[in-house]
């Protein structure tokens, strides 16, 4: 019995000086970029839910500010996505009016996030006529290499708020 005991708190002691080892599971790869929402500060930020997939939608942007709601599946790198308007970078004129929403799933993994841009209208507006608006999102996936996804939304500019 005392040899029965005594294996038995070596076998307790040895488990217990043992690492403990989790391990996450890794980050999924970029698979989905869209546009999902879009407001305006003329419209006193109520969304417009932008249609799955919908690049030209009818929605009217007013005001001096465009605020997009960014649908990210997967994980990007650095601070992508990058916003540009007619192959312009406006990116450095952007900024995050709300803290990322992030999703998952039942499992309660993350899956990926909602990220909210804004932006100058003037940035997004057409320079002839100024009526219309155009925004592009990159993204480039995490893993690489120089995987890029690209989300594309046209919409109007009300000329009489500029």
């Amino acid at each position: 019995m005392k040899k029965w005991l005594m294996s038995m708190i070596m076998l307790i002691l040895v488990f217990s000086l043992m690492p403990i080892m989790a391990s996450a599971q890794p980050a999924p790869p970029l698979t989905d970029l869209q546009f999902v929402g879009i407001t305006s500060d003329g419209d006193d930020y109520e969304w417009y839910d932008v249609p799955n997939n919908q690049t030209n939608i009818d929605y009217t942007a007013s005001g001096s500010e465009v605020v997009v709601a960014i649908y990210v599946e997967g994980t990007t790198r650095g601070s992508s996505p990058w916003m540009r308007s007619r192959g312009e970078n406006i990116h450095p004129q952007t900024y995050e009016p709300f803290p990322r929403r992030y999703l998952s799933g039942p499992d309660r993994i993350i899956y990926g996030h909602i990220r909210y841009v804004a932006m100058p209208i003037e940035a997004v507006a057409d320079n002839e006529t100024g009526t219309s608006g155009m925004i592009t999102a990159q993204a480039m996936d995490y893993y690489g290499p120089l995987t890029y996804l690209y989300a594309h939304l046209n919409f109007h500019i009300d000329p009489r708020e500029k």
